[in-house]
């Protein structure tokens, strides 16, 4: 604060002007700080995944102290989406009793009226089927040439899992976001296929060889798209030891969705994945400031609508209308 003495009264009210400016800056900067501070997954876009002991523990007691005013199910006014009655069941079981309610006679061969109707909806015991295929070898009676039957495609000798079972595994491993060992358990509980865990993995390394270079395609439509959003989230993986922080990396553009991970939130990340380096449309982000490096080559860059609240307390951002796209948002010079 400058010397007061000697100012005039216009210079000790700019001089007052320019302190409260400073202070409700501070004030600002703390109240964002603080915000940042307590935020967790109850209170913000944060996964669970990332909120700490503490935050876990605070969730947890919530949950005790505060159990839900609404009772478990469907609530009132939603509709449901019961079972439906068919018209012609696939089997029909007719049940009667044995013996009368009343003296105890035995009602064994009584006609008697349906009273009430019961469909029970459920799958059959799943049993594993086993084809075999006998190959024949038949000599021509022309020429006397022996000529062999050929086995179908994915059929090979002496025994091998048929392809229903082979996609089953290869779903459950893939898709189901389940580990090998668990995929090659579920195969033998429900569906009667006890595979190996070393049926199972060689089933997902031919997924991705069938797939080789989906991923070059799909960062080349991303790349030239003229909008896309990109996220990274931190996610917590369990390990022997103790548990594991990833960052989960979200690119996409339209129908076009890219995930990766990686043990770092930085540029060796970003430009490893090798789609923003080579992108030149507009980026939708949040204000990581990691994100800045690529901004150069960019269109424009729009700030993501769930971080907006945060413009009032970032003054090197300036804010202006896009038709049909929100906000348009700019670093001030």
């Amino acid at each position: 604060m400058p010397d007061l003495d000697g100012l005039s009264r216009d210079e000790l009210v700019a001089a007052l002007a320019e302190r409260d400016q400073v202070i409700a800056v501070l004030r600002a900067e703390i109240e964002m700080l603080k915000r940042r501070a307590g935020m967790d997954s109850s209170n913000s876009s944060l996964p669970p995944g990332s909120d700490g002991p503490a935050a876990r523990a605070r969730r947890g007691k919530q949950r005790k102290a505060k159990p839900s005013p609404r009772r478990r199910g469907g609530q009132a006014g939603h509709e449901g989406h019961g079972l439906q009655r068919v018209a012609s069941p696939d089997r029909v079981a007719v049940l009667a009793p044995a013996g009368c309610g009343g003296c105890g006679t035995d009602l064994d061969g009584v006609v008697g009226r349906i009273c009430s109707r019961i469909q029970v909806f459920d799958t059959p015991p799943v049993k594993l089927e086993v084809t075999e295929y006998q190959l024949l070898a038949v000599t021509c009676p022309g020429c006397a040439t022996l000529t062999r039957a050929v086995a179908p495609d994915g059929v090979a000798g002496p025994c091998c899992y048929g392809p229903n079972v082979r996609a089953a595994t290869a779903l459950l491993a893939c898709n189901g976001h389940m580990s090998i060992e668990r995929a090659a358990d579920l195969m033998a509980v429900l569906l009667d296929a006890p595979v190996s865990t070393g049926f199972t993995g060689g089933l997902i390394r031919r997924v991705a060889d069938r797939l080789a270079g989906f991923e070059s395609t799909l960062k080349d439509r991303l790349r030239a798209a003229p909008v896309m959003h990109h996220d990274e989230t931190p996610a917590r993986v369990a390990g022997d030891d103790a548990d594991r922080l990833l960052y989960i990396y979200t690119a996409r553009a339209g129908n076009y969705v890219w995930f990766g991970a990686a043990d770092n939130r930085g540029h060796a990340a970003l430009d490893s994945f090798a789609i923003l380096p080579g992108f030149r449309g507009t980026l939708v982000r949040d204000d990581y400031p990691a994100y800045a490096k690529y901004d150069k080559q960019l269109t424009a860059v729009q700030l993501c609508c769930a971080h907006y609240a945060d413009l009032r307390i970032m003054p090197r951002w300036s804010v202006d209308p896009l038709p049909g796209n929100g906000f348009g948002l700019a670093r001030s010079a």
